[in-house]
């Protein structure tokens, strides 16, 4: 996995205080599997290690109208890589990486 573009935003739906952010990454997913895949948009996962240890899941709904998240609904083929857009939901300050949990 590859991240391409990172892109923090504050998060307005959680109101006055809150202590989210929204990150919206381009990543490309590289397919290492023998076989096609069709990768699951919530099974991209972000692993912080701070602020604290969390995992997140890209969002697959309640994503702002202004931010563009469109992604392919097609099969990976095995080998190929494919762009997608995905946006996160994490603690104000957090760090990690971002895997594909099939």
């Amino acid at each position: 996995m590859q991240i391409e573009t990172l892109q923090i935003l504050p998060d307005s739906a959680g109101g006055a205080g809150a202590s989210s952010v929204l990150y919206i990454c381009k990543v490309l997913f590289v397919n290492t599997a023998g076989s096609d895949v069709t990768p699951a948009l919530d099974h991209f996962v972000f692993a912080s290690t701070r602020p604290q240890h969390a995992s997140y899941r890209a969002l697959t709904s309640g994503i702002p109208p202004d931010i563009t998240a469109s992604n392919s609904t097609s099969a990976v083929r095995a080998g190929d890589k494919q762009e997608y857009t995905l946006v996160f939901r994490p603690a104000t300050g957090a760090t990690g990486t971002i895997a594909y949990q099939p």
